[in-house]
């Protein structure tokens, strides 16, 4: 698996616990999982932390933040262009 599926693969996974979030506790528990996981996830990157540290897990972390930053923005009705 190349670093763009990894990346993909996070992404994905990410948008499946959101959709999951927003069926059983509504819109605005997704929003707030979405802001406090983004910014442990951008931490976790940012100083190579555990579990971080480990290359495949940074790169779905990767996936994962991109996800949900896209997300928080079209929530917020801001474009990303």
């Amino acid at each position: 698996m190349d670093r763009a599926e990894i990346i993909q693969r996070g992404a994905d996974q990410e948008a499946e616990r959101i959709r999951f979030i927003e069926q059983n506790r509504g819109q605005e528990a997704a929003e707030a999982f979405a802001r406090q996981t983004r910014a442990l996830y951008r931490r976790a990157v940012v100083n190579r932390s555990a579990p971080a540290g480990d290359q495949l897990i940074r790169l779905r972390l990767l996936g994962s933040y991109c996800y949900l930053k896209r997300y928080l923005h079209r929530k917020a009705g801001q474009s990303l262009d």
